[in-house]
């Protein structure tokens, strides 16, 4: 939900598509970042206690 307020507020106020999505995206990527930094390291998290439990090869 919040993706689509954000794209709708840079498309609301800008004048051009172009202009609104490099908006977006100057806005959104950081948070985008930060979740796939997070899902790495969970996954990372997973497999180790995956390996704990049995061993891993």
């Amino acid at each position: 939900m919040e993706v689509a307020v954000t794209l709708a507020a840079a498309l609301a106020t800008e004048y051009t598509v172009e202009a609104a999505l490099a908006r977006y995206d100057a806005e959104h990527r950081p948070h985008g970042q930060a979740a796939d930094r997070a899902a790495r390291e969970s996954g990372r998290m997973g497999q180790q206690v995956s390996c704990a439990m049995r061993p891993c090869s």
